[in-house]
């Protein structure tokens, strides 16, 4: 999931391409949280036909990011429309875009048909697959009886926000990625946009 622009078009393309390497046989699902690179018919929040802005249909390069974005992904979709919120974290100055990442995950994770998933980052990727061996293992260990989700969910810890050190925000699990079963990890996304 994330924002698709000019200057991460071919990024994005080489990491779903990546993906697809990794994990052949997966449906793999790029949700867009918005786009100024790309437009087309989009049908119960899928793209059905893409191409590239009006200034850019000439680019070679774009034009193979897109090509290889398409055939790599199974679906690609459009989140509803977001707006990000002012700058609330002590570390920037930027906008938050928490909202963005709520809409571009819900419209992934909804689209999304298999029993386990992962939900990840348009801007991250795995070196190689033996992350699933964390998963097995973990799901190997014994659970408490305050166990919220049906199996565990592998989230990262780097980038989880606590409201007991410096930031000024709920906490909140890291946006790095989910992996679980589908239901669970969608849970976690079932949430409204942060006002």
């Amino acid at each position: 999931q994330g924002a698709l622009f000019q200057g991460n078009l071919i990024e994005t393309a080489t990491h779903c391409r990546h993906w697809r390497s990794l994990f052949p046989r997966a449906e793999i699902i790029l949700s867009l949280s918005l786009s100024d690179v790309v437009f087309g018919e989009v049908r119960d929040g899928v793209f059905q036909t893409m191409r590239l802005a009006p200034g850019l249909r000439h680019d070679g390069h774009l034009l193979s990011a897109l090509a290889l974005m398409r055939a790599s992904c199974d679906k690609i979709g459009l989140a509803e429309p977001a707006l990000p919120l002012p700058p609330i974290k002590s570390d920037t100055p930027k906008l938050n875009n928490a909202n963005l990442q709520i809409a571009a995950a819900q419209r992934g994770l909804w689209l999304a048909t298999g029993r386990h998933v992962m939900r990840v980052r348009s801007d991250l990727v795995f070196l190689n697959r033996s992350f699933l061996d964390q998963v097995r293992e973990a799901q190997a260990m014994p659970r408490g009886t305050a166990a919220t989700f049906k199996e565990r969910v592998l989230i990262s810890w780097l980038y989880t926000l606590n409201p007991y050190t410096q930031e000024r925000m709920p906490l909140h699990f890291s946006d790095w990625f989910h992996f679980g079963l589908l239901g669970d990890v969608r849970r976690i996304w079932a949430v409204p946009p942060m006002t």
